[in-house]
């Protein structure tokens, strides 16, 4: 390094701490990448759950109703009879 480099705070970085850089960096990305499909997986998982108790609550409600129009029915046909 000349004397205008370590005046101007100029850095020296080899190839080999390039490469070791890009090996750490590599290995990174893998595990953000395996973590980001772990939670899509995830992800979908939960929107099933969803999908099956709104489904469950809607039927439910359905039969409900349906249970206690039958039941007025049945109280008025005694009623009137």
């Amino acid at each position: 390094m000349s004397d205008e480099d370590k005046d101007l705070g100029g850095v020296f970085v080899g190839t080999r701490q390039i490469y070791e850089g890009l090996l750490a960096l590599t290995h990174e990305v893998k595990s953000l990448v395996a973590k980001l499909d772990n939670a899509a997986e995830k992800s979908d998982d939960h929107e099933v759950r969803v999908r099956a108790l709104e489904r469950w609550k809607y039927a439910t409600s359905a039969a409900l109703l349906a249970a206690l129009v039958a039941l007025i029915a049945e109280i008025v046909r005694i009623v009137n009879a």
